[in-house]
């Protein structure tokens, strides 16, 4: 975790941070932190748990198993104490969902399957749930979420693309950041007021690389990118 000065290493993997707090996985769990101090707060039980997303409110996380990929929630009202977590959403077979994101109350996920792919938001505490953005022909994965708006990649098999829109809003959105396939496709993205955050992942046989960039959501362009080159894989 950077805030500006030295980078942090937080304990556990897949770490996820929003509201007041840091979320990572740690064993069959997932540890709450204190985001100002890392202090342990609580503990949730999330056996596979491999994709985090947490806001003041609610933990949302990202399971896999046997039969597939599930979406789970826990209620954060008492955060010493959070709800037992419980399914809003599953895809088994050739399909896949992405990581969760989680702004206040909404919760966003990509769902793909072979026969198309879309953004759905969910409401938690509520049963009200829809599609943003759906397709038959190109794939729509890895939401993020900040107030009225979401960012999402949009991958067919020429380019990879960052796009943003509102929630309200009708149609695909507007592209931030553009890459051909040669120059590799974006991964986890994440958002706020002012910047859109991605990760350009560029694997090879040789040398597995990801960085990551910031681009202006006014004016599209990019400003900083960090990242070690190397890693393992990759999955968002």
């Amino acid at each position: 975790m950077s805030r500006g000065g030295p980078e942090i290493q937080l304990p556990g993997s897949h770490p996820a941070i929003g509201g007041r707090f840091v979320a990572t996985v740690q064993g069959d769990g997932i540890q709450l932190f204190d985001r100002d101090t890392l202090a342990p707060i609580a503990q949730v039980s999330a056996p596979g748990a491999n994709a985090v997303a947490v806001s003041d409110n609610w933990l949302s996380y990202r399971a896999s198993a046997a039969a597939g990929d599930a979406i789970h929630i826990s209620s954060l009202a008492n955060p010493a104490a959070p709800a037992p977590p419980f399914q809003v959403a599953a895809q088994g077979g050739a399909g896949q969902l992405s990581r969760p994101a989680v702004d206040g109350n909404f919760l966003l996920f990509g769902v793909a399957t072979p026969q198309g792919s879309r953004i759905v938001q969910r409401v938690m505490g509520t049963r009200k749930h829809r599609a943003l953005v759906r397709s038959g022909r190109v794939l729509l994965f890895d939401p993020s979420v900040k107030g009225r708006s979401f960012a999402y990649v949009r991958t067919d098999a020429r380019r990879s693309r960052l796009m943003v829109r509102r929630r309200h809003g009708h149609g695909a959105g507007r592209v931030l950041f553009s890459l051909g396939r040669s120059k590799g496709v974006f991964g986890a993205n994440a958002l706020t007021d002012s910047l859109a955050y991605a990760t350009i992942l560029q694997p090879s046989s040789s040398n597995p690389d990801a960085r990551i960039v910031g681009v202006g959501r006014r004016h599209p362009k990019r400003f900083r990118q960090r990242g070690p080159r190397g890693g393992g894989n990759h999955r968002f």
